[in-house]
């Protein structure tokens, strides 16, 4: 069985607006889950790429058109996007959106360095761009950048779209690609001037990116997420132990686990490292796909661990 708590919307109101930097917070918590367990685990170990990301429903800036947006000044396109329409814009957000500049970048070219973090939050002006995602080294085949494309067709980013932004708030570089078709003019905040947005605005400006990233996902994303857990390991303490009971198997997603074989000893157990697991690497999985009920050997975190656990349900669903 399991226990839930029901926590109205109405709390989470009043906890925000009284702690606005929770929100923040909380967001980041959000996104990082996104990208680290949910994205990293579904393409590295299940090949699914296009299959979860979906033409934006939603673009960033509400109610334009197409030509609206391509005579958009980089100011004007970031206010539609990230600004309140209930409330006239502050002084000091007016200031900060001042320093979007336009970034233009020819065919062929990509609009954000591959393996880097982004250094600015981009909104597509005019242009035709392309989304693809980007492997791991041991995978597919070679892009023109040195990284690795996965084989899927790409997506198409229309105009008033954002890119970048889980890149930017993470401050952490994404397995994706953003390739120019055409010229494109993008609008371009930088990663600083977003972060004062945050601090300015936390409310606002977070609700309205966790909107954006939400928009580009498919719907059936939520139900691979709760099939997902986070788990964070000190160092010397157990993952799971021989016997105990099956419950999925495991993504190390940064430190490292140890393998251990256990025998009895007269009353003592004797434990032996038989082998390591490092990050990116799975542990118990033969044990999950046999069907067996336990797992058959001990292992124990080296240092402290970040690991997903992949339910078996999981494995049904996809």
């Amino acid at each position: 069985g399991a226990e839930a708590v029901a926590l109205p919307i109405a709390a989470l109101d009043d906890a925000f607006n009284e702690f606005p930097e929770a929100m923040r917070g909380l967001v980041q918590l959000l996104l990082a889950r996104l990208s680290t367990v949910v994205l990293e685990t579904l393409s590295q170990y299940f090949g699914l790429h296009r299959e979860f990301l979906v033409e934006s429903s939603e673009p960033a800036i509400l109610g334009a058109s197409a030509a609206e947006v391509a005579k958009m000044s980089p100011q004007e396109a970031f206010s539609r996007a990230l600004g309140d329409k209930s409330q006239e814009e502050s002084l000091g957000s007016s200031v900060v959106l001042s320093s979007a500049i336009v970034l233009e970048c020819q065919k062929g070219e990509y609009a954000i360095p591959v393996h880097q973090r982004a250094s600015h939050v981009l909104i597509l002006l005019e242009g035709e761009l392309y989304m693809e995602f980007l492997e791991p080294a041991d995978h597919g085949g070679t892009s023109a950048t040195g990284g690795k494309a996965a084989a899927s067709s790409p997506l198409r980013v229309t105009p008033g779209n954002m890119v970048g932004e889980i890149s930017v708030f993470l401050d952490k570089p994404l397995p994706l690609l953003y390739r120019c078709g055409s010229c494109c003019r993008f609008a371009a905040l930088p990663r600083q001037s977003l972060h004062q947005l945050l601090d300015m605005q936390p409310r606002i400006c977070c609700l309205r990116i966790l909107h954006i990233v939400t928009a580009k996902l498919a719907g059936w994303l939520h139900r691979v997420d709760a099939a997902l857990d986070w788990i964070r390991i000190e160092g010397g303490r157990s993952l799971y132990r021989k016997g105990d009971p099956m419950r999925g198997f495991f993504v190390v997603l940064s430190g490292r686990l140890l393998m251990l074989e256990e025998q009895l000893s007269g009353d003592k157990a004797q434990r032996r490292v038989i082998g390591s697991v490092e990050r990116g690497r799975l542990c118990g999985e033969l044990d999950c796909l046999r069907g067996l009920s336990a797992y058959s050997q001990t292992v124990r975190a080296r240092r402290d661990t970040e690991v997903c656990r992949v339910s078996p349900a999981l494995l049904h669903l996809l």
